[in-house]
């Protein structure tokens, strides 16, 4: 893991989410909430959830005929043998026990544990109960079963275009015919993507020691380009005397990689299924600009987090101008005076699709605009609704910084491209 553990190693943190000059003045810098996923969507479709068992038992009947006597499978555990694994147990052993190169997954990820894939920006995570059956032929009659949990977890690097995947396999209990079982496992990247180093080597299933394989994926986007990619590894348990199961894959969210933000940034990627909060406090270095935002959204604009509609990444040149030039025309042109040392702030911004041009361009009506009474804008009035856009006078200077060193950095910081979504998270 050598090439991007480096960058990686504070990833429990989320600090790439929140640059620090966003919250400058709040205090403690606040961490935006994972969100829950649904089953990753690979390039190739979406791969679910297997029944190895169910699968595999016509072949494997018709196989013992030929003499073999007994076959592993694995499956998603029921309710009952889910109670048998305990993921907080694992977490204390991984603690204690840390396999060579392991990247400690989020705290949040335990939390949620056992309830499907959870992310970030630059963080994907499932802990899933499993399964696995010893059954003897012909009768198929279940002679073992172990109990794991299985942790997937993806970490990706916002200034990098490599990303990690590992894979921890932990022995929770069982019973019968499961003497020196062990289990093994591979890797295969799909979409825009390659396997680089990495190995999941046979491994004794313990109770006392954790299985554990690990990957770095290499993005193969070209330059000026985006892709997605997913890997998808598997692994198999073997026991002494039995048919190996049929391998269990579970694929990992999809990632994306992107080299469209030169000159600014190099190559990096991210899960882009996640919508990133740009947080900017009451209280910091741009308050007033962050007053504006908190108001624009209270009175019914796009935007706020977590619950509001999203903002949209807009990166055309022209129309950026003309969002800003339809919500804060110049003073000589039919527009709004500018107190001294003040300038205009328009909400949602002009590097949105909702701007005051984009959410309603010719030969559609221009969307209403508005401010609020300590705005210094005399020319508009009220509004309330999600259509329309805001304006307001703000330090010139504080308008200025926010832009050049929140949204701008924040939008390279998480690789915001055309047409993200994103919210803004107005703090104390």
């Amino acid at each position: 893991m050598k090439r991007i553990l480096a960058a990686v190693g504070v990833a429990a943190t989320i600090c790439l989410l929140v640059p620090t000059s966003q919250a400058a003045g709040a205090g403690e810098r606040p961490e935006p909430t994972p969100t829950a996923s649904a089953t990753p969507e690979q390039p190739g479709g979406p791969i679910k959830e297997t029944d190895g068992c169910k699968a595999q038992e016509k072949a494997a009947q018709r196989r013992a005929v030929q003499g073999d006597d007994q076959q592993v499978c694995i499956r998603p555990s029921t309710p009952d043998e889910a109670r048998q694994t305990q993921p907080r147990a694992l977490e204390r052993k991984l603690e204690d026990h840390r396999p060579k190169d392991y990247v400690p997954i989020p705290e949040w990820c335990w939390d949620h544990a056992l309830d499907g894939w959870w992310v970030n920006r630059e963080h994907a995570c499932k802990i899933s109960s499993k399964t696995a059956i010893v059954r003897q032929f012909p009768t198929w009659k279940k002679i073992g079963e172990i109990y794991f949990l299985e942790i997937n977890y993806a970490y990706t690097d916002a200034s990098a275009p490599t990303w990690g995947n590992q894979i921890v396999v932990d022995k929770s209990g069982g019973w019968g015919a499961i003497e020196g079982a062990r289990v093994q496992g591979f890797a295969a990247c799909s979409g825009q993507c390659k396997v680089g180093e990495g190995k999941f080597p046979s491994q004794l299933l313990s109770k006392e020691k954790v299985s554990y394989g690990e990957w770095l994926l290499d993005s193969t986007v070209s330059a000026g380009q985006r892709g997605n990619g997913s890997n998808v590894p598997g692994y198999y348990i073997t026991v002494p005397g039995a048919i190996p199961s049929p391998p269990e894959f579970d694929a990992t969210e999809t990632i994306r990689c992107d080299d469209e933000l030169r000159p600014s940034k190099g190559p990096g990627c991210v899960v882009p299924s996640y919508e990133p909060p740009w947080a900017v406090s009451l209280s910091g270095q741009w308050k007033n600009f962050a007053r504006h935002v908190r108001d624009a959204q209270k009175s019914g604009l796009p935007g706020a987090y977590p619950d509001g509609e999203p903002l949209t990444r807009l990166r055309d040149r022209a129309d950026i101008r003309r969002n800003g030039d339809r919500a804060c025309p110049q003073e000589g042109a039919g527009g709004y005076p500018r107190p001294t040392g003040y300038s205009c702030d328009e909400y949602p911004f002009r590097s949105t699709h909702q701007g005051a041009y984009t959410q309603s361009p010719p030969p559609q009506p221009p969307a209403p605009g508005r401010t609020f009474d300590w705005c210094q804008i005399n020319q508009l009035g009220s509004g309330t609704g999600a259509k329309g856009w805001s304006a307001c006078m703000i330090p010139a200077t504080e308008n200025s910084e926010a832009g050049r060193e929140g949204l701008r950095p924040f939008y390279e910081d998480n690789r915001v491209l055309a047409k993200d979504e994103f919210h803004v998270w107005i703090v104390e």
